[in-house]
C-alpha cells in the first residue's frame, strides 16, 4: 500500500493492508450503485427495512407511554411526600 493514508486507516483499525485493497476495489467496482434510492432494493431489503421501520414506530410509542407514566408516578411521589 502506497497511500499514507491508507498505512493510518490499517493501523487505526487493526487491518492489514490487502483487506483495505480489497475494499476498496469492492467499492470501485459497485460506485454506480452507491446512491442508489429505494427503487433499486430487492424484496427482501423492502421487508427489512418495512419491519425496522415498524419497530421504531413501537419503540418510539412504548418509550411515549413511559415518559407518560414515569411523569404521573413522580407527580404521585411530590403529592405523597407533601402529605407526609
Amino acid at each position: 500500500m502506497k497511500c499514507p493514508a491508507g498505512r493510518l486507516v490499517c493501523r487505526e483499525y487493526d487491518i492489514c493492508s490487502q483487506l483495505l485493497s480489497k475494499w476498496k476495489g469492492q467499492f470501485f467496482e459497485n460506485v454506480g450503485n452507491v446512491f442508489e434510492g429505494p427503487d433499486h432494493y430487492n424484496a427482501e431489503d423492502k421487508a427489512r427495512i418495512a419491519e425496522l421501520q415498524r419497530l421504531a414506530g413501537k419503540q418510539a410509542l412504548e418509550m411515549e407511554i413511559l415518559k407518560k407514566a414515569s411523569n404521573i408516578l413522580k407527580s404521585h411521589q411530590v403529592k405523597n411526600a407533601g402529605s407526609q
